[in-house]
């Protein structure tokens, strides 16, 4: 018998991140050591701490932004810390979170997440979010916002490093679909 419950093992997921002309990254996120601290919260009764928002990090460059790997030490005010030519836009998920059965052993334990992208200028520092801009997506983001609009008091449920950067393409709107599942 196992008495320990590795967030890593337990809860998995599958990122797709997509720019208005199609071009998408896909992959699988890392749930952080502070994902553990919201779902205690949670377990709580503490509803502010649910699942709000979806951070899209992204930087100006006409070449390929490199990020380090996800750690589970990361935090939201880690990625607070961006300075020119990254910032981040804050986006509200766009609708009530789904939940469904991943498999016939369970009867809701795949929730999904969608936000789309409508700002024009990070939340950080005001850099421009656009394809006139070079606007790169590397990283996205799962927040919870315990105290609404004040994005410094954000925590980070899990982050994806994109594989492949997704470019700002059109008008500037981008998505994020997020699948998390826990067994």
């Amino acid at each position: 018998m196992r008495d320990t419950f590795e967030i890593k093992e337990r809860l998995t997921g599958r990122v797709i991140v997509r720019n208005e002309s199609g071009d998408e990254s896909i992959g699988h996120n890392d749930v952080v050591y502070t994902g553990g601290d919201i779902i205690a919260q949670l377990l709580a009764g503490h509803p502010e701490y649910r699942i709000s928002h979806v951070y899209f990090e992204y930087e100006n460059t006409v070449g390929v932004p490199v990020a380090a790997a996800v750690d589970r030490t990361d935090r939201a005010g880690d990625i607070h810390g961006y300075t020119t030519p990254r910032d981040i836009v804050r986006a509200a998920l766009i609708a009530e979170p789904l939940i469904a059965p991943a498999d016939v052993d369970h009867d809701g334990n795949l929730v999904t997440f969608h936000a789309l992208t409508t700002a024009s200028v990070g939340v950080l520092d005001g850099i421009p979010f656009s394809a006139a801009s070079d606007s790169k997506i590397f990283a996205v983001c799962l927040i919870a916002a315990p105290a609404g609009s004040d994005h410094l008091q954000d925590v980070l449920y899990a982050r994806f490093i994109l594989t492949t950067p997704v470019p700002v393409t059109g008008s500037g709107q981008a998505s994020c679909t997020w699948l998390t599942k826990a067994n």
